[in-house]
Parts: structure tokens; C-alpha cells; sequence
């Protein structure tokens, strides 16, 4: 095995394979990348048992073929550190694999005035080699793909970031650490929520996919749906979604991330979305946002145990919102001028929750936020952008 490649060519591609491999695993071929190099290129591989991520470069000389795997952290890292445009050169050594920088002219030595004095500026890592048969593929069976389509990298990515606010993160209930996909045959959702909060976004369709009463659910454990969120804003072209009941599947021609789903049914979501709610007020986004962030310094000391869960308490009336908060002998409020319904309005809420619902959504410039009473939960929806929406619980008056 052996191939000369440009550091600028493998920077990325092994950056993206090597997130989904989890840091500290107890196997130690779980912290290795896998590279595999034949006539068409090379290819790179990471998984994690429960993810795997895969990319093919074919911007690579390859003198001989073969399989090997090596560090994924130490392999970054020495990649990083050289200098771009510089030529690497991966060979195998008996058991050790050598990456040696090759490239003296890119060292900014004067070689003309010290004849090979570059060559002091060469360096190369080299590495025991454990078995790659041992490398741990992820096994997505035989059976064909229940559901595939074609969509766009970022608006993928949009649904997957409005929403990932409002995962769970040690639910013992898994689904509340998840991200359901709802695809129908003409657009995607997702939908969110830790028990506390709703997060709601939908993107649509180029094309439909089946007819009007298609459906198709998977549910992404939170890391995969961090990491597919993370991994869409670095890729260059539009991609496929290929879903199987135990498998989800996103590709290009050339990169591919496939995860494991998760086990079990996410909850009936539509339920907890109250359809008897009217308008409460209308207020400039980011100055309720900004209102917000006031009331959250009552929560900056660490020692404080209410931190992250300062009630606020809203007041709406006569065209004026008021947001105030108390804890331990300090107070805070904040005024606005918002357009509001006739009733007046007083309710509670956990400020950080309502503030996560509006920094979910930054280019909107105004935030409607629907009440029913003052016990059960708001609906926030943004007139700009009527493709997704939050639901977040009411806290009750102490």
C-alpha cells in the first residue's frame, strides 16, 4: 500500500470521517480511521459501531494498493501541521505505516544557497499498524431502502439546527434525546422536544416522492443528529437520503454517513399542540431576545441552583410587555413596546426555553406568541418564516 497525496486534499475528507468516531473508546480500533487505496483512488473510513462515516478522493497518485489503519487524532493533527501545499507520503513499512512530507519546495528553505539544506525541514510520522480486518464496518443488511429522495445540503441542515435546541440530553426516555424525521411526499420535518418544549420545522420538497398519503418516520439518536447537522455545512453538493427501518443514509458521489435509528415509536407530537390558541402579543425578535438575556444574569453565578431555570414573569398589557425575574434579593426587568391583542396577558415561563426558541431563529425580525390560558404552554411562530414553530411550557405562579 502506498499513495502520494496533498495535504490540502485530505484535510477535509478526514476531518469529516474522523468526528463521528467518539473520543476515549474502550476498544482501541474504535479510535482508528480506516483508508483503503485502489486504482480509482482512496477511501476513508470512521465509525463508532453505531455510526459510520465514509469519503473517496480521487485527487491522489497511487502507487500500490492495499488497507490499513491508523491514530485518526494523530493522523489530523500531523496533517495539520504541515504546510500547505505540501505532498504526503503514505507507504507501509513491514507493520509500521510512515506518512512522511515529501515536499521540500514548500519548506521556504533558500535550498539554492545551502545545496539539500531543505531536507532538515522534512518530517514524518510513523505508526504500529493494527489488523484492518478488525476495523468495524456498519452492517446495514441486504434489504433494500424503504424510502430515498434528493434534497438540499442546508435545508437539511436548517430543520436539523431550528430544532436541536430542544433535544433531551440524559432523558431516561430515549425519544426525548431524539430527532424524529417526518417525510411526507412532498416536504421533511423535524420534530423535537426534552418533555418542556416543541421545536417544529419542515422544509419542502423539489419533487414529490409518492402520493398524498405517504408517510415515513425515523427517529436519529441525538449524536447522529448533531453530527449529520455539523457534517451538511461542510459538504459542496446537494445529497440522498436513504432510509430503512433500522438505517438512515445521507450521500454524495463521494462522501457517505450512515447511522443506526433508534428502537421504539416517538410520541403522537400533533397531540400536544393546542389548536385553540389566539394571539398574545407581537414583539420585535431580538429585543425580546435582548430582554431575555437581561433576565438570565440573575443566573450567572455558579452557584446559584437556579441558573438555567429563571422563572420569568411576562406581563402584557396596553401595548407594553414587561419581563421581570426574582431570585434570593435580586431583581431584574425589562420593558418593551410590542402590538398585543385586546386581553392583557400575565404568565411565567423559563426564560432560558423561550430564548433558545428565538435565537433557533435569527433572520426573522418579529416573534407572535399564542396563548390559550396561563397554565398550560405558548405557541411561538415567526410571521417571516411560518415553517417552524415552538411549543413551550407555562411555568405555574408560585
Amino acid at each position: 500500500m502506498q499513495f502520494l497525496i496533498e495535504k490540502n486534499a485530505i484535510i477535509d475528507p478526514l476531518t469529516r470521517v474522523s468526528s463521528v468516531i467518539d473520543s476515549g473508546p474502550t476498544i482501541p480500533i474504535l479510535s482508528q480511521v480506516l483508508i483503503e487505496s485502489n486504482s480509482e483512488g482512496i477511501r476513508l473510513w470512521g465509525s463508532n459501531i453505531d455510526m459510520e462515516a465514509s469519503e473517496r478522493i480521487v485527487d491522489v497518485d497511487v502507487a500500490a494498493e492495499g488497507k490499513f489503519v491508523c491514530s485518526a487524532q494523530l493522523l489530523l493533527e500531523y496533517c495539520r501541521r504541515q504546510r500547505n501545499g505540501s505532498r504526503l507520503s503514505f507507504f507501509r513499512s513491514n507493520r509500521d505505516l510512515v506518512v512522511e512530507n515529501i515536499d521540500t519546495s514548500v519548506a521556504g528553505t533558500p535550498s539554492e544557497a545551502n545545496g539539500d539544506a531543505s531536507e532538515d525541514f522534512k518530517n514524518a510520522f510513523t505508526e504500529t499498524l493494527l489488523d484492518p480486518d478488525d476495523f468495524p464496518y456498519l452492517s446495514v443488511g441486504e434489504d433494500e431502502w424503504a424510502l430515498q429522495f434528493d434534497i438540499d445540503r442546508f435545508a437539511l441542515r436548517s430543520i436539523l439546527k431550528r430544532t436541536e435546541h430542544a433535544m433531551g440530553l440524559n432523558e431516561p426516555r430515549m425519544y426525548l434525546n431524539s430527532t424524529l424525521l417526518e417525510v411526507s411526499n412532498t416536504s421533511v420535518r423535524a420534530v423535537t422536544t426534552d418533555s418542556h418544549r416543541l421545536a417544529i420545522s419542515e422544509t419542502n420538497l423539489d419533487k414529490e416522492i409518492g402520493d398524498a398519503f405517504f408517510r415515513h418516520r425515523a427517529v436519529l439518536p441525538r449524536k447522529t443528529a448533531l453530527e449529520l447537522s455539523k457534517v451538511l455545512g461542510t459538504l459542496t453538493s446537494r445529497v440522498t437520503v436513504k432510509i430503512k427501518n433500522t438505517h438512515i443514509q445521507v450521500s454524495t458521489p463521494y462522501y457517505s454517513f450512515t447511522s443506526k435509528l433508534l428502537e421504539g415509536a416517538f410520541p403522537d407530537w400533533r397531540a400536544a399542540v393546542p389548536g385553540d390558541l389566539e394571539l398574545a402579543f407581537r414583539a420585535n425578535r431580538e429585543e425580546l431576545a435582548n430582554g431575555l438575556r437581561t433576565v438570565g444574569i440573575l443566573g450567572m453565578s455558579q452557584r446559584d441552583p437556579s441558573k438555567g431555570r429563571i422563572a420569568a414573569k411576562v406581563d402584557v398589557s396596553s401595548g407594553r410587555l414587561d419581563i421581570r425575574a426574582d431570585i434570593v434579593q435580586k431583581k431584574v426587568e425589562h420593558t418593551m413596546s410590542v402590538e398585543e391583542n385586546v386581553e392583557k396577558h400575565v404568565f411565567q415561563i423559563n426564560y432560558r426555553y423561550l430564548l433558545d426558541a428565538l435565537d433557533a431563529m435569527p433572520d426573522c425580525e418579529n416573534v407572535d406568541v399564542y396563548l390559550r390560558d396561563t397554565q398550560s404552554a405558548c405557541h411561538v411562530k415567526f410571521p417571516e418564516d411560518e415553517s417552524t414553530s415552538f411549543l413551550v411550557m407555562l411555568l405555574k405562579d408560585s
